[in-house]
């Protein structure tokens, strides 16, 4: 890392990439999408997208219901007040979406 945090000149991890990408879709959805939404509107194949919906819905950032993922009770773990100052405004919206999702309670 170079000084101030910045990765100048460092190649993007696509797997990180996508699946900070899902979380903000499914995050700024109004309602729960189901797998094949996500990868249609991500241009991811559903055969990745399938092993990242698993693991981020196994580690609580994404919430389950048959076929339907919608914002977990991870995403408010990431704001519950343990991250400095400086992040708290981009997690404000996770915020307000721990407090409106059922799942995330």
């Amino acid at each position: 890392m170079r000084a101030g945090g910045s990765l100048a000149g460092a190649a993007p991890v696509k797997s990180a990439l996508r699946t900070l990408d899902i979380i903000e879709y499914v995050v700024a959805r109004a309602g729960p999408c189901v797998a094949q939404e996500i990868a249609s509107a991500l241009a991811i194949p559903v055969s990745s997208l399938s092993y990242l919906l698993a693991t981020l819905a196994e580690r609580g950032y994404l919430a389950r219901e048959g076929r339907h993922y919608l914002p977990g009770p991870g995403l408010a773990r990431l704001s519950a007040g343990r991250a400095p100052s400086h992040y708290s405004a981009p997690l404000e919206p996770i915020n307000a979406l721990a407090n409106h999702w059922p799942a995330l309670h």
